[in-house]
């Protein structure tokens, strides 16, 4: 049996004991319609991001050779259960103001998780292009400042944190996204007065006063490690952890 924790990476291993060239795994559950195939020599790997609890169950592999017209395929393997525990950490996502803003006002975006990490980065992303920034802090929230927000900031926003440790990175899913608009009329004219003494002018760019409202994204964020694949060779196929 294996037991995995809510939201860890996982693999699964299938093997036959003789090698054949361009066969295929297929990995089933035998509780669902649940099932996988990849190519393979004499093992493939199947990978599981994020396990959740509807992934529980007992799994199956079985391999398929093609030979001219015929195909051959291989018993069933033992089944594996897989076991998950914890308890699943939902996202949240708060905006203050209602995520509306005022041309050319200073905001700050705040991600945390609920849990007392220490020695994390968080990392804020734009779902509309390629914006990306990162902030490491050693509590359990960061906040991240935009200046003069313009129309150009305007999107959905989400957050993520991540942890490194000796030989892995470790990423909270991604919390939920939350509308940034921005409202008011762009000003970028500048006005020139000319006074009466010859050769003397004078500019003046009027630049709007504007409240500091702070813009909060709130998340919680359940972390777990990759579990690392196991392979085992009692009778082929195999299917392992």
């Amino acid at each position: 049996e294996g037991e995995v924790s809510w939201g860890q990476n996982i693999s699964i291993t299938c093997s036959v004991s003789s090698e054949f060239l361009d066969g295929t795994f297929t990995l089933k559950k035998t509780s669902s319609n649940f099932s996988q195939t990849e190519t393979g020599s004499r093992s493939a790997t199947f990978n599981i991001h994020r396990v959740d609890f509807s992934d529980k169950g007992l799994y199956q592999c079985q391999y398929e050779k093609r030979i001219s017209s015929n195909t051959f395929s291989s018993p069933l393997s033992d089944s594996v259960r897989i076991s998950v525990t914890g308890k699943k950490k939902y996202t949240f996502l708060n905006i203050i103001p209602a995520g509306e803003v005022t041309w050319g006002q200073n905001i700050g975006i705040t991600c945390s998780i609920s849990t007392q990490t220490l020695g994390g980065t968080f990392i804020l992303m734009k779902t509309s292009d390629s914006f990306k920034k990162t902030q490491n802090s050693n509590t359990n929230s960061a906040t991240f400042n935009i200046p003069e927000v313009d129309f150009d900031d305007e999107g959905l926003y989400q957050c993520q944190y991540q942890e490194s440790g000796p030989s892995q990175q470790f990423y909270s899913p991604t919390s939920d996204s939350v509308r940034l608009s921005v409202t008011g009329k762009k000003t970028n004219d500048i006005f020139m007065t000319v006074l009466k003494s010859p050769g003397v002018t004078a500019l003046s760019s009027p630049v709007p006063l504007t409240p500091h409202f702070p813009v909060d994204i709130l998340f919680s964020a359940s972390l777990a490690p990759t579990s690392q694949s196991q392979q085992s060779t009692t009778r082929p196929p195999l299917v392992s952890l």
